[in-house]
């Protein structure tokens, strides 16, 4: 539960100053445009802060997206329910604009809830990949090159923990626990 709680708060941290900031909007998703990587408001070609949003007939929310002085933060994709539930989260990085820092995807079943996270370097190549069920890591892998590299974890059928070593892409032999 710690890692949902932390989750939970770098998502209050990144969405906070939108509600606070100067200029805060809430408008259509075909009422912005990108030029040069920064988003501009069609109605009067101004750098856009605010929320981006696309939804349908309904009013159900289908997906947003949060500016500050034009640069992306993050994006949220949500489920088809009455709720606004997410099922995909992207965060940027502010350095890069457009560039994912981390991707979110929110999974459930009859066995319960986990989340498969990617990060990213400042290039936007994939650098770790986990997955966290109950808030605890149950496989992580290093990348390299968009190759797994380094260290691989994660558990057998029977519970037990498993590591495995990688060097550009391929599984080193003998390296099992």
């Amino acid at each position: 539960m710690r890692i949902q709680q932390k989750l939970n708060t770098l998502l209050l941290i990144t969405i906070f100053p939108l509600f606070f900031g100067y200029g805060q909007d809430t408008i259509g998703i075909k009422e912005i445009y990108i030029n040069d990587g920064f988003a501009y408001k069609v109605s009067n070609d101004k750098i856009f802060t605010g929320v981006a949003q696309k939804t349908r007939k309904n009013g159900h929310i289908v997906f947003e997206e949060f500016y500050d002085n034009g640069i992306i933060l993050s994006d949220i994709t949500y489920f088809n329910f009455r709720e606004k539930e997410p099922s995909n989260k992207t965060i940027y990085h502010v350095s890069e604009n457009f560039v994912p820092q981390k991707r979110i995807k929110y999974l459930s079943d009859k066995h319960g809830q986990w989340q498969e996270i990617i990060h990213y370097d400042l290039k936007g190549q994939k650098v770790l990949e986990e997955t966290l069920k109950e808030g605890k890591t149950t496989y992580k892998c290093e990348y390299l090159n968009g190759k797994k590299h380094g260290s691989a974890f994660c558990f057998d059928d029977d519970g037990n923990e498993l590591i495995f070593k990688y060097e550009n892409g391929k599984k080193i032999k003998n390296e099992l626990p």
